[in-house]
């Protein structure tokens, strides 16, 4: 059996979402099919690792929208079902049940997979990683009855798993390889801060160590770490990572480097397929050099100007990166490109919640900064906008002027 739609859309994301919006901003009649592997509608991931572990949210409130919004827009969303391969050649996709789509334009909206243990005892009951709505189920019940938790991996969702365990009452070991939580995601000023938060708040923080084997017959029980330590643990939760999906962009021959490469109009080496989200690796005319981010932000951004385009827009992708995340009573909220940076300035206030400026050549590249106030937050992202050069860091570190003064 075979079909013909407009617009495929592969993947039931917050991109693939966003890309309906985008479309339908262009085209109100097009064809959308809208395939996910997953049995959900498009659901916002960064709530799962924050206010949904703690029962802080409700499963209805994880949604983007409801089934009617889609029903609205003519949109069919086909859950649980997997495309197996892509012929860009033939703009065709062959699912799982033998069932080809044709399409005009596709976009590519896959997401990531958790990288996964290879150490003895990986694949042993009470082994958790969280990246879906039934990972999170999953661990939620497993909280329930855990009284000490193991969490390895100190990055995002490491730090704000242990955060969620460790404010549900459970006892709960982080260990990682690094020194300091985060340090490749925030630098090293902003990696102790939050390091010194979390050990503060209780959590037993295992720095610069490898996890060797996780032990237990029936169940998880123990995780032996480097030098012979072993850990007692009812739950491991492992968060060391995602790797783009990107095996269907392989298989069709589209250019492939670290995610799916696109250019400024987020077209794939194939004019008549798309990517965005995580898988999607854009050349960023701001910063002089490609960006592939797992961030909510730009799946949301990525998956609306690739719907645009995909309709007709043809308007170049442009994008102030941004995230967030809950860490106990932490908000950070960060913009621009904290990746590329010779110099860091941190500026405290006498609430000692301080703000970091990402540096590189001079020109200010980011900022990260630890519970602003909305106003802050606002004059912020004004300044990343601007792209000032800095020739003197006496104002940036001074608490007493203006974040608006700071452009120059």
């Amino acid at each position: 059996m075979s079909e013909q739609v407009k617009y495929l859309l592969i993947g039931a994301g917050l991109a693939a979402h966003h890309a309906v919006r985008g479309i339908r901003e262009r085209d109100p009649a097009g064809r959308i099919v809208m395939i996910g592997s997953e049995p959900e509608l498009p659901y916002t991931r960064p709530h799962l690792s924050k206010g949904y572990l703690m029962g802080k949210r409700e499963r209805a409130k994880v949604y983007v929208k409801p089934a009617e919004f889609y029903a609205e827009l003519n949109v069919e969303v086909r859950t649980s079902r997997t495309v197996q391969a892509l012929d860009a050649r033939k703009c065709a996709t062959l699912l799982e049940d033998g069932e080809t789509v044709y399409f005009e334009r596709a976009l590519l909206a896959t997401g990531g997979e958790p990288r996964r243990l290879t150490i003895p005892g990986a694949e042993l009951p009470g082994v958790y990683y969280l990246r879906t709505l039934a990972d999170a189920d999953t661990i939620k019940q497993a909280m329930a009855a855990a009284g000490q938790a193991v969490v390895i991996g100190g990055g995002f969702i490491g730090a704000e798993v242990a955060s969620a365990l460790t404010q549900q009452g459970i006892e709960t070991k982080l260990v990682f390889a690094e020194d300091s939580l985060l340090k490749r995601q925030v630098g090293p000023g902003a990696s102790k801060f939050l390091t010194d938060y979390f050990e503060n708040k209780g959590v037993q923080l295992i720095k610069n160590k490898q996890v060797q084997a996780l032990i237990g017959r029936q169940h998880v029980a123990e995780v032996k770490i480097e030098d012979g330590w072993f850990v007692p643990a009812h739950m491991v939760v492992v968060g060391v990572g995602v790797t783009p999906r990107v095996a269907l962009a392989e298989s069709a021959g589209l250019k492939v480097e670290d995610g799916i490469v696109v250019n400024e109009y987020l077209r794939t080496s194939d004019p008549s397929i798309y990517a965005a989200g995580d898988i999607a690796r854009y050349p960023d005319r701001r910063y002089g050099h490609s960006l592939r981010l797992e961030h909510w932000d730009n799946a949301i951004a990525m998956g609306k100007a690739a719907g645009l385009n995909m309709a007709g827009a043809d308007q170049p992708f442009e994008h102030i990166p941004y995230f967030y995340s809950d860490l106990f009573d932490l908000d950070l909220q960060a913009w621009g490109d904290l990746y590329r940076w010779n110099a860091i300035i941190v500026r405290r206030p006498q609430h000692n919640n301080p703000t970091y400026f990402y540096l590189h050549n001079d020109q200010l590249a980011g900022v990260l900064s630890i519970n602003p106030s909305k106003e802050e937050a606002a004059a912020l992202e004004s300044l990343v906008t601007a792209m000032p050069t800095v020739k003197d860091m006496k104002p940036f570190s001074d608490p007493s002027v203006p974040y608006q003064q700071l452009a120059g």
